[in-house]
């Protein structure tokens, strides 16, 4: 038989292994199976996508190529090296693997489990293994990290780096390594590896951030550091008499005095030469300027507070970051790409980099803000779905146990804390707001979630375990009193029920914390709310019996764990791919593939850049985009057939623009949520359908009306299957209509059923397929329209009858209806009375 002290030593041997291999395969589960399942999303996969393969196609690593030109300043390298890596691993000889979902998206996700690993490598270490654990699991779980790791971005990239380097510094500055082994006199390099590897650890991942989304980065790390300098600064002591005394106050003031008209003088001379030199841009010399008058301030504020009790603190940090050697490794590995691409192009590479790309977004001159304050709080809400069910109570257990004066561990707590609160402000503070910006909090918030759940479970303060937590580090036995424990519990269900609530409602708010087409519909054959309500039924259940309980048991913390690695699953191999078409143009591409000619040329007509980009992917920058008149002009006016890619509430308009012309266009294709595929020459299809909805005779059965929809398009009548039906049957509603002169705009009819409740339990009836094909902007004038609805009628139905409602609508506006006993004045027109049958 095996001892439990030999199964005590396998524990603390392979423990980590053991779990760490967990992490690895639940990773895998959740961002693996069918990442190529649907097309590339609009706008940066395809975007991102065809910068890699004009690179590969012209044999480039170092220069990015965009639409034929080196004038791609958007990201730096490391991202597009991921892709043409991946491009050429999985190709079968040619660029294949260019149009490969998978392979565009297989790097990427890579990364997401590297940076699950590694999460669990660096917490492990600052709090113990089941700590490292969960934080691990809450890491990879969440929503926003399972939908920016399963895409082409940069986001996951960086963030991995950058938490797992901050987290690694910790590691270096709150655990003791070297004093547990020594060393003999030559063994320096053994003694800075075991000593100094977290430092390594750091300096390399902050270069490898900077190489994924430039400097960004940096410029977070600087503001925790900075933040965790003032948070610990140690106030000096009182000063003795010998060093207040005349003599010594007299040397410090003539040293400043001397070094003060030193740095003046010396930045005099240069901001004039910076004047004189004539060849520079405006922006270049501001540059310049600023840089020359920063250094001298800052050379000014070294040397006045060199002897200051704040700057030998200072030095002590440096000193403890390893920065003599750090700062150089971080240049040697970030720095060699950006001297590259600067010899390239010079300072249009730097303008665009930084004044337009960095600068621009903070200062919101790229992209509007898109929120208020608290548009972050929601992203984080929905982000970290449902471990942001106990991230307020995770923060309030953090803060209460971040004083810096008490012990390591209270230091530890309070650099976590900053770790993710700077991140959170700098963003929210910044001018353009997108969901996806607030992704870094995930690294510090996971662990506090996941350290606070494990204190709760233990009923004290956790006591990190491994072989380099040092005795300086552990907590002192405090229990928690039950009135806390219940106060935390109800807070995190509060939580639990408006976020539960609210995605039940409208599951596009998962999608949203990485999708940049918030009013794109959600396909409305996909209906995961009881799915979703199953899965989040755990995490409710468990947090309800905790507050009751005034306890939280292992069993709470592994149902939570399950109900987030189920919804992850979900959300990656059931949700993303059930999106199909709602981000890309691809199934239309498809479409003009099958129907086209060789030589036959395609356009997209639009007016913004976003959606050119993913047609120019799929095309290969074959697509002509019409972005203005004398482009669509010419166009429409080229002999043979041609093809045009049109976003649906902009086909009225290209339309009219064709009219002009005396040119006719169809739709060829209407089988997409926001756009058709139309063409000068019909398809035997589209005639078709246009044959099935034009009539020459009205019904014998018909429910007659004379109503106006605006001034283009009258309401002859109705016809119903039926006039009585059953829960759970289906009614079929045509709708006779006449246009009496073209339609301006994208207007869609729609039919509606309404009980006496009005909007309570109100039906809506779907548009036969074929319809979409011949829209009412298309209608030909003085002909008859018969369109097709079916309104399905739920089991479950309450009203004993409903009236028919019908209209024309454009996303929130109606045609008008006039005021008259069968509209209700807000640009529906009422149809006949049905009624229900009852067993």
């Amino acid at each position: 038989m095996i001892s439990y002290s030999k199964l005590r030593d396998l524990e603390i041997r392979y423990g980590d292994l053991a779990l760490g291999s967990l992490v690895f395969l639940v990773a895998c589960l959740v961002y693996l199976p069918k990442l190529g399942a649907f097309p590339l999303w609009d706008p940066w996969e395809p975007h991102y996508c065809q910068v890699a393969r004009e690179m590969q196609e012209h044999g480039s690593w170092m220069v990015p190529r965009y639409r034929g030109l080196e004038n791609w300043s958007s990201k730096p390298i490391l991202m597009l090296w991921l892709l043409r890596a991946s491009f050429a691993a999985l190709s079968n000889g040619g660029h294949a693997a260019v149009d490969s979902e998978f392979a565009a998206r297989l790097p990427f996700a890579l990364f997401a489990i590297l940076g699950a690993v590694l999460h669990y490598d660096w917490v492990r270490r600052l709090f113990g293994r089941w700590v490292g654990m969960f934080a691990a699991l809450v890491f990879l779980t969440a929503p926003q990290a399972v939908l920016i790791g399963r895409q082409v971005v940069t986001d996951m990239v960086m963030v991995v780096t950058w938490s797992s380097a901050m987290g690694y510094l910790a590691v270096g500055l709150f655990t003791e390594r070297g004093a547990q082994r020594t060393f003999g006199k030559r063994a320096r390099i053994s003694r800075f590896l075991w000593a100094d590897w977290p430092f390594l650890l750091f300096w390399s991942l902050q270069a490898v951030a900077v190489l994924a989304k430039g400097f960004v980065a940096p410029v977070l790390t600087v503001l925790v550091l900075g933040s965790y300098f003032v948070m610990t600064l140690v106030r000096p002591q009182k000063s003795s008499a010998a060093d207040g005394s005349r003599e010594r106050l007299v040397a410090k003031a003539r040293r400043w005095l001397v070094l003060g008209s030193l740095v003046v003088i010396v930045t005099w001379a240069l901001q004039a030469a910076i004047a004189h030199m004539g060849s520079l841009l405006s922006e270049q010399r501001e540059l310049l300027r600023a840089a020359a008058v920063l250094l001298g301030g800052l050379v000014l504020v070294f040397g006045v507070l060199f002897d200051s009790s704040p700057a030998r603190q200072a030095r002590v940090l440096l000193s403890r970051l390893r920065a003599i050697w750090g700062i150089p490794l971080f240049f040697a590995i970030s720095a060699p790409w950006y001297v590259i691409i600067t010899l390239r192009r010079g300072w249009p590479f730097w303008h665009s980099f930084i004044f337009f790309h960095h600068l621009g977004r903070a200062a919101g001159s790229i992209h509007l803000p898109t929120g208020s304050f608290d548009f972050y709080l929601r992203q984080l809400g929905f982000g970290f779905f449902p471990w942001s069910a106990f991230l307020l109570a995770a923060l309030v257990l953090f803060i209460t146990r971040s004083d810096p004066a008490r012990d390591p561990s209270e230091r530890r707590n309070l650099y976590l804390v900053l770790m993710g609160m700077v991140p959170f402000v700098f963003f929210a503070l910044a001018r353009t707001h997108f969901a996806h910006y607030i992704f870094p909090v995930l690294g510090a918030g996971s662990v506090m979630i996941a350290a606070a759940l494990t204190w709760l479970v233990r009923g004290q303060k956790m006591q990190p375990g491994g072989p380099e937590s040092p005795a300086s580090t552990q907590f002192e036995r405090s229990r928690w009193s039950t009135g806390t424990v219940a106060l935390l519990g109800l807070l995190s269900l509060c939580c639990w029920a408006v976020l539960t609530s609210d995605i039940e409602a409208d599951y596009g708010h998962l999608l949203r914390v990485f999708v940049y087409y918030y009013n794109r519909p959600m396909p409305s054959s996909f209906r995961p709310a009881l799915i979703l309500s199953v899965m989040a039924l755990p995490v409710g259940l468990a947090t309800l019996h905790w507050t009751l309980t005034r306890r939280v048991r292992t069993v709470h913390v592994i149902a939570f764990g399950a109900s987030a690695v189920a919804l992850s699953i979900f959300v990656g191999s059931k949700m993303m791919p059930a999106m199909g078409a709602t981000y890309s143009y691809k199934p239309l591409y498809e479409a003009y593939l099958r129907l086209s000619r060789p030589g036959e040329p395609i356009g997209q007509y639009n007016d913004w850049p976003q959606p050119a980009r993913s047609v120019i992917f799929l095309s290969n920058d074959h697509a002509l985009h019409l972005h203005d008149w004398e482009t669509t002009r010419r166009f429409l006016l080229r002999p043979g057939r041609k093809f045009i890619l049109v976003d649906r509430d902009r086909w009225a308009e290209l339309r009219q623009l064709a009219d002009t012309l005396h040119q006719q266009l169809f739709v060829v294709s209407s089988q997409h949520p926001y756009a058709y595929l139309v063409s000068n020459l019909p398809t035997r299809e589209a005639l078709e359908a246009r044959r099935a909805h034009v009539v020459t005779t009205l019904p014998s059965d018909l429910i007659k009306s004379d109503l106006r929809f605006g001034e283009t398009i009258r309401l002859l009548g109705w016809r119903v299957s039926s006039r009585a039906v059953a829960p759970g049957q289906s009614l079929s509603v045509t709708l006779y209509l006449i246009a009496e002169r073209p339609l301006v705009g994208n207007f869609l009819p729609f039919v509606q059923g309404d009980g006496p409740r009005a909007s309570i339990h109100r039906l809506t009836g779907r548009l036969r397929p074929g319809f979409l094909d011949f829209p009412p902007s298309s209608w030909p004038s003085h002909t008859t329209v018969a369109v097709d609805f079916t309104l399905a009628i739920p089991e479950d139905y309450p009203n004993p009858w409903f009236f028919l409602w019908a209209g024309f609508a454009q996303g929130t506006r109606r045609l008008p209806v006039p005021l008259s006993p069968y509209s209700d004045g807000h640009g529906r027109a009422r149809g006949p009375l049905i009624r229900m049958k009852r067993p």
